[in-house]
């Protein structure tokens, strides 16, 4: 993984002045301006700090991000404090839908109105639950794959609860109710006569969409589940799924991120999209600001990827539209 490329792409191009750390980007902020018209406060409660345990990479989301808050006359402050800060007209949960002791949080903090509220923490238990969250997404008219598996021939199987868990693909219709089953969506494609999986992670900021991550894996018939770093570094692949299936669907999935948004409003989350029959399912959504690892992992052939989609995803221009989105719906909502 090219890390050294990335940070040259981040902070050689984008703000040479900035520095290359968070405590950087906080002391320019200083010397940018001294009278902000608004404060944002980025809340990190629990053990995962300013990670939120896999929700952010701090050290390349948060300079770019605080900068361009600074441009629009905002203020960044962090919090780790068990008690939340007061009096911010913007307030970002950094946090894991799995957090500890959630339902207290909710109970302390759940009712605060400590101005735009992003990643609302009442939302959390009903993202943490893939069954439910299925269940809520189907019962608003979005499409997702069936749970009711005695009607399908073969199932897809994960776990309920966290993130980044196994998978398989069984033939047993009897369900149990610990595990997220649904039917198998068939999102395999070929190129030059090999056949792959293709799952594709949306990001999105507030119901706008920000980024595009299409995961690939060649075939396996008991493992269905795709991650980034099962992506293969082929740039003829990489550019013929860009080209076929994310630039011509592009605007499917930006209506799509809004229709999400009217059931979580206000999040920033990465919704993990299955294609079949030119319909998408969403099979999974959850809190999400960066997905660093694709970045990472893609790195070394950045230069042959002649798709704009994926050329921004190696400059803060994600950064920029959490910024513009918030900015937005922080003067007119």
């Amino acid at each position: 993984m090219n890390y050294q490329f990335i940070k040259h792409l981040i902070f050689k191009k984008y703000f040479d002045n900035l520095g290359r750390s968070i405590k950087a980007a906080l002391n320019y902020q200083e010397k940018y301006n001294k009278n902000y018209k608004y404060k944002c406060l980025l809340y990190c409660p629990g053990k995962w700090g300013f990670s939120g345990r896999g929700k952010i990479t701090p050290d390349f989301f948060y300079p770019c991000f605080i900068r361009e808050m600074n441009k629009r006359n905002i203020k960044v402050v962090f919090s780790k404090e068990k008690s939340i800060p007061k009096n911010f007209d913007i307030t970002i949960w950094i946090i894991n839908e799995d957090f500890d002791n959630l339902s207290k949080l909710i109970s302390e903090y759940g009712g605060e109105n400590n101005g735009l509220q992003i990643n609302n923490i009442n939302y959390l238990p009903m993202i943490a639950d893939k069954l439910k969250t299925n269940e809520i997404l189907r019962n608003n008219s979005i499409l997702v794959p069936s749970t009711n598996i005695k009607e399908t021939k073969k199932v897809f199987q994960n776990e309920r609860w966290g993130s980044g868990r196994d998978t398989k693909i069984i033939f047993d219709q009897n369900k149990k109710e610990n595990l997220y089953q649904t039917e198998y969506i068939d999102s395999t494609f070929y190129f030059e006569g090999i056949k792959y999986y293709l799952s594709i992670r949306a990001l999105s900021c507030c119901g706008e969409l920000v980024s595009i991550f299409p995961r690939i894996k060649e075939f396996d018939s008991q493992n269905a589940s795709v991650h980034s770093a099962d992506t293969p570094l082929e740039p003829k692949l990489i550019n013929f799924v860009y080209e076929e299936y994310v630039s011509k669907n592009y605007k499917d999935i930006q209506k799509l991120c809004k229709e999400i948004d009217r059931v979580f409003p206000n999040c920033c989350l990465a919704h993990d999209l299955v294609l079949n029959d030119n319909k998408f399912y969403v099979c999974e959504t959850g809190i999400k600001f960066d997905d660093y690892g694709f970045t990472a992992h893609m790195s070394s052939i950045y230069d042959e990827i002649n798709i704009t989609e994926f050329q921004n995803l190696f400059l803060p221009s994600f950064s920029k539209k959490f910024a513009d989105v918030i900015f937005n719906k922080l003067i007119n909502d």
